[in-house]
């Protein structure tokens, strides 16, 4: 009878041990099966604003750690500015000036791209460039893409 008893204690040492072994090192995860999808699935396009100012950091580096040239820095701040004026709700479609200081000497301004008769309006344009205050300028589409930096 002892030698039954240590028979069975050592063959549960023993599954405990080797089954601890494939739990920890077969890659598998003890996760519950409720028939919930676990695959990672991507979020449809059309569901994330896409926002390349995100894509850089805020910093005047780029995400490889090159410095940014006046002008790129100048696009990557009237982005910035962009998305959080249309994340506000300000609407864009008259092609707004959106910063008539982004930087020293810079203005940012939304336009359609083709142009359109209300681009022209000087209420649609950046006053510190029409006044010859500002002397450069970065164009924005109706979406915050690039048309022109000047």
């Amino acid at each position: 009878m002892k030698t039954i008893t240590i028979t069975i204690v050592v063959i549960f040492i023993i599954a405990v041990f080797v089954g601890g072994y494939f739990l920890l090192f077969s890659g598998q995860k003890n996760l519950p099966d409720n028939g919930d999808n676990l695959e990672f699935q991507e979020t449809p396009a059309e569901e994330v604003p896409e926002n390349p100012a995100s894509s850089l950091s805020p910093s005047s580096s780029s995400s490889t750690g090159e410095s940014l040239s006046e002008p790129e820095l100048a696009v990557q701040k009237a982005q910035e500015i962009f998305y959080q004026l249309k994340g506000q709700g300000v609407d864009m479609s008259d092609g707004p000036c959106i910063s008539e200081n982004l930087m020293p000497d810079w203005v940012a301004d939304v336009a359609h791209n083709p142009r359109q008769a209300v681009d022209n309006l000087a209420q649609n344009q950046c006053q510190n460039f029409r006044n010859g205050i500002a002397h450069h300028f970065v164009e924005l589409d109706l979406d915050g893409n690039l048309i022109k930096v000047y």
